[in-house]
């Protein structure tokens, strides 16, 4: 048994060069999406996120993003496509229901694995009150198979403050290595997950082989 998909349930688009680059990828709703902050995973799960697109409880922001008209839903901004197009609003219903199906799936296949991303700008968004938050929402089949992804910029420091509470385990990389290089990150991924595997071995009841 080995890792064969990954759906990414947040925070920021490290998620989508992460799957992309590991060839696992199940493109989901918010892979190139911002989160307000990490905690926004549970809007998306909750229906949330959905309700604010097919209830047109959207709206866009007063300012842009490389020349696109930031939206906001809920616990989400788009800023890298435009909402304003019809083929967007297609293309990201499509993905929520590509979501639904992963997660029905996910119950009983223990080869469908989860990702949240999070990158060291964004370190405020991490305490353990919102780590907590963020576990207690989460359905028990996510958290077994939750692959926690921290990306830093080339000479940055890793953030040490993200609390470590026994179910997911943390996986660091630099954004060049995320970005491009793909054999190098699969090799970085492999040498972790030896390391590593066995937490998700023992809440999973299974044993996982390398990619």
């Amino acid at each position: 048994m080995k890792i064969k998909n990954l759906m990414s349930i947040g925070a920021c688009c490290t998620s989508l060069f992460f799957m992309k680059n590991l060839n696992l990828r199940i493109p989901g709703p918010v892979d190139n999406l911002r989160g307000d902050n990490l905690s926004s995973c549970i809007k998306l799960l909750n229906g949330d996120f959905y309700n604010s697109i097919i209830n047109n409880t959207y709206y866009f922001l007063d300012e842009k993003w490389e020349d696109i008209d930031i939206c906001q839903f809920s616990g989400f901004q788009m800023i890298h496509n435009n909402f304003h197009l019809d083929k967007t609003k297609i293309e990201i219903i499509k993905r929520y229901n590509n979501l639904l199906k992963y997660l029905e799936e996910a119950k009983n296949n223990k080869e469908m694995f989860f990702v949240i991303s999070y990158r060291d700008i964004d370190r405020d968004y991490l305490n353990n009150e919102t780590i907590s938050y963020i576990l207690n929402n989460l359905p028990e089949y996510i958290k077994c198979r939750l692959i926690v992804i921290l990306e830093t910029e080339i000479g940055g420091q890793y953030p040490e403050d993200f609390p470590d509470v026994g179910y997911y385990t943390k996986f660091y990389t630099t954004c060049d290595i995320m970005r491009g290089d793909t054999v190098i990150l699969k090799e970085q991924f492999n040498n972790w997950w030896k390391l590593n595997k066995i937490n998700y071995e023992i809440q999973n009841k299974c044993k996982y082989d390398l990619l």
